[in-house]
């Protein structure tokens, strides 16, 4: 092919062939490939030639328009020719001389990502190009062409999300970096990341941090505090959260947890983002005792609505892995006292709100199997691969017989109904094997799952099993065929029904998709896997007693598919043992049991939360003080936005109020008395939670505001122009209750000297709440809490770029004084005979920290 070749088109009829090449038919596409290479190959060469000074001005004119035009094409997907494979070498040799813009553009237009070296940060890269840079990064692969490339990807997509993650959490003040971010967390696609037997650990949990660290800094209120459950109810509290629940894959597994679960030991109730009214999620409303559509519009509408439910469990039922949809944006929020996990999402989240990834024995049967989690294992007894499919009764639509595949009727078929992503050139390559040492079999494929994505590249797909099958020695157009998609299970087992043998999927598994051919009696050949994704079908088949059906390599997965191809008393010994193994009880149907199992699971992690802080109740002080000062240092050390966080509001949202919630019912209604208020939002969060506020205000300017507020809530707000001591106890009004809280924050001297002098002997607060800043009175003397028959907590923070409080330390100080007479200082004086306080603390910085890093995780 001649690279120097001339643009051949205007670049409106650029546009027009990759709208037809995207939107066409395989026959539309292969036709607009050779124009496309073209001028693929034509806008490389000429960014190649530029001179450094003219790459700008050619990026903002028509080249640049041809450059994102050609990069939404998806053109690298094209086994390159002699010539082009020429042109990317020197693509990456003039990368490696000059890391210049102009071999940066060629590059994004002709390599694949994982083929460019890396920066060690995004600052590497010409400010300009950052963008577009991040786009080619996060550019999905679509197929995999040679064996080996899936661990290649892996290991380079663990690198590039590594970038990400060290220039966004580690340096957030670069140009470009908020972009950046939200580029990640929209487009970041991790479904090929995990075809693998990796452990994936490290890179979800930076995944995690990323989609957190954009969300707060939002100031979206991902953390959240439940006050303690000091015993059992009668009832464990569970919630089920889906996108929906109509037929697919992941609701029939979902339907399973709740289908027969114990009534009497939960109550259940479905969190849906939509309602249809649909049989099945008619059906589901049926099983539990509550349904809920969640509101439209923000995500913290939608986490406080499940919050206002007290939720002991919240079993999170779509993939939150793959991509960033939107039950991922929402389980990001702590919206339950634990967040459980199942293998609809089938490795480890990395959010630090999922507290449990609940699996079994049977998937996970390696000691060493929590090191693939940042979840707290739990494993089941057995097996927990349960579908409701008896609910799946959608009639069989096709007829449809090896006649009209082209198949004899006395050949040997083989099916697999894996998903396109699941079929690597790896397992295709042991098929190729199988297939030519076994002349007079087939191969049936069904592949084009939409449940994965609406859009799969099929001809490169084709062309790699064609190319593999050739080499082997097999005839690909008359040996294999690869079937659409059918329009019920039911057309499936049809499909199988004129099969023989069924071949699973490696190193991910097949789960849902194994039942399909039990049913129907197809004998199974199933790789033993290194992962709970790799052993999804070895457990199922471990559930029903057919061990034998379990192989421990490809080498021993090849000779079995060459026995049951060659031997047909094999395979009717193989139908005979599924027949008996599961037709008189479908082990995988058994909803009873996968309830108990549940119910068991959900009472345990309820009962190891309550008992453990029920522990930490009874630990001395100073035990407490030490852990929270250790937490505190680690939590600044790692950069831990949640910690940063807590100041102003969210200080009184996530400790304060959850303090007084935990400290149970109590007569009258508490009282906050808050001395400079500003325009109330402190006080806002004890409104919420049903106290009275005294408000004290000496500037004007805020008192429209307060006023407003006091109508909100008419009654239970009073606004005063002076603070005077008699308010610290009793108000001004006879019988009124003695403040809960005092709140100082208004920095004047006489407010201050006010509580300093004010002696709280015969009525001491629960809490008071001094705020203290280098510029405050209280930076000029020490007084110590204990006059008041109280400890002090000191929360210390530094000022960020974006002119914010940002938490860097908490201490316990009696001297009430700002010490380093720098920064911002919130004292917390709570009563010496009060641990809760110090517990709830406790409780809320642990929280901060993934399900299994917490130092209450073993409690």
């Amino acid at each position: 092919m001649n690279l120097t070749i001339e643009r051949l088109m205007e670049l409106n009829q650029l546009q027009s062939l990759i709208t037809a090449y995207h939107q066409g038919q395989p026959e539309t596409m292969q036709e607009t490939e050779p124009a496309l290479r073209t001028e693929r190959n034509a806008l490389t060469r000429e960014f190649l030639d530029m001179p450094d000074e003219a790459v700008k001005v050619s990026y903002d004119g028509d080249p640049g328009k041809r450059f994102h035009l050609l990069r939404k094409a998806g053109l690298q997907v094209l086994a390159r020719d002699a010539a082009e494979t020429r042109l990317a070498g020197e693509i990456l040799q003039r990368w490696e001389q000059s890391r210049s813009p102009a071999a940066l553009l060629a590059a994004m237009v002709m390599l694949w990502p994982r083929e460019l070296p890396l920066p060690r940060h995004f600052t590497e890269i010409t400010e300009w190009l950052r963008q577009d840079y991040a786009d080619f990064l996060l550019t999905s692969p679509g197929v995999f062409s040679r064996i080996g490339e899936a661990d290649q990807y892996a290991t380079y997509f663990a690198a590039m999300v590594d970038l990400f993650h060290r220039s966004l959490i580690f340096d957030e003040a670069f140009a470009g970096a908020e972009d950046i971010r939200n580029r990640f967390v929209q487009q970041a696609n991790f479904i090929q990341f995990y075809f693998n037997e990796k452990n994936l650990r490290r890179t979800y949990r930076q995944r995690a941090d990323i989609m957190e660290s954009w969300a707060l800094r939002q100031h979206a209120p991902l953390a959240h505090l439940f006050p303690l459950r000091r015993s059992r109810g009668e009832k464990i509290k569970v919630g089920i959260l889906s996108a929906h629940f109509t037929p697919q894959t992941e609701i029939y597994l979902m339907l399973s947890y709740f289908d027969k679960i114990p009534r009497e030991q939960c109550h259940v109730t479905l969190y849906s983002l939509r309602r249809t009214d649909h049989p099945l999620e008619e059906y589901c409303r049926t099983r539990v005792d509550q349904f809920v559509l969640l509101p439209e519009g923000g995500y913290p509408q939608r986490a406080d609505r499940i919050r206002a439910d007290d939720l002991d469990i919240l079993l999170i039922g779509t993939n939150t892995s793959a991509v960033t949809n939107p039950i991922a944006i929402l389980a990001m929020f702590r919206m339950a006292r634990r967040h459980v996990i199942v293998e609809n999402s089938p490795v480890s989240t990395g959010f630090t709100h999922t507290d449990y990834y609940l699996s079994s024995e049977f998937n996970e049967p390696d000691e060493n199997a929590q090191a693939q989690y940042t979840e707290r294992l739990y494993r089941v007894p057995g097996m927990l691969n349960y579908y409701a499919y008896h609910m799946d009764k959608d009639p069989r639509t096709v007829n449809i017989t090896r006649e009209q595949l082209t198949i004899p009727a006395d050949a040997v078929v083989c099916f697999s109904g894996a998903n396109f992503f699941k079929i690597l050139p790896d397992l295709s390559n042991v098929w190729a094997w199988i297939f030519s040492q076994v002349q007079h079999a087939y191969l049936v494929l069904m592949p084009f799952n939409p449940n994965w994505t609406k859009q799969y590249l099929s001809i490169p797909f084709i062309n790699r099993l064609r190319s593999q099958m050739e080499t082997a020695g097999v005839d690909f157009v008359n040996r294999v065929r690869i079937l659409n998609r059918v329009p019920t299970r039911a057309d499936v087992h049809s499909i199988m029904g004129l099969c023989d043998i069924y071949l699973d999927s490696f190193p991910y598994a097949g789960a849902c998709s194994l039942i399909d051919p039990l049913l129907v009696g197809l004998p199974i050949v199933c790789r033993a896997g290194g992962t709970m994704r790799g052993r999804l079908a070895e457990a199922m088949l471990r559930g029903a007693g057919l061990e034998e059906m379990i192989v421990p390599d490809a080498g021993a997965y090849v000779e079995r598919a060459v026995a049951l191809a060659r031997e047909p008393e094999l395979r009717e010994q193989a139908r005979a043992h599924i027949r008996d193994a599961i037709s008189g009880y479908n082990p995988f149907f058994d909803t009873g049991s996968c309830g108990v199992k549940v119910a068991a699971a959900f009472t345990e992690m309820t009962d190891r939360l309550r008992r453990g802080e029920m522990r930490l109740l009874r630990q001395p002080l100073t035990t407490l003080k030490d852990e929270i000062a250790s937490l505190s240092i680690r939590l600044s050390r790692e950069g831990n936005l949640f910690f940063q966080n807590l100041n102003g509001t969210e200080l009184a949202r996530l400790l304060l109020v959850p303090y007084f919630q935990s400290l149970g019912n109590r007569e009258g209604m508490p009282r906050l008395v808050d001395v400079g208020p500003g325009n109330g939002q402190f006080a806002m969060m004890f409104l919420n939670a049903g106290w009275r506020v005294d408000l004290f205000e000496t500037n004007p300017a805020y008192h429209a505001p307060l006023d407003a507020l006091a109508r909100q809530v008419p009654g239970r707000v009073r606004r005063f122009s002076k603070f005077e001591a008699r308010n610290l106890e009793t108000g001004t009004d006879p019988g009124e209750l003695p403040a809960e809280m005092i709140r100082i924050g208004s920095g004047e001297e006489e407010d201050i000297n006010t509580l300093l002098t004010h002696d709280f002997k015969d009525h001491p607060p629960k809490l008071i709440l001094l705020d203290a800043s280098s510029k405050s009175p209280i930076s000029n003397s020490t007084h110590h809490a204990s006059r008041f028959t109280h400890h002090a907590s000191r929360f210390s923070y530094d000022t960020s770029p974006t002119n914010e409080d940002r938490l860097t330390d908490i201490r316990f100080d009696d001297r009430l004084t700002n010490q380093d007479g720098e920064g911002n200082q919130t004292f917390i004086l709570f009563r010496e005979d009060d641990p809760l306080f110090l517990v709830t603390l406790l409780r809320l910085l642990d929280g901060f920290l993934p399900g299994n890093s917490r130092t209450m995780s073993n409690l």
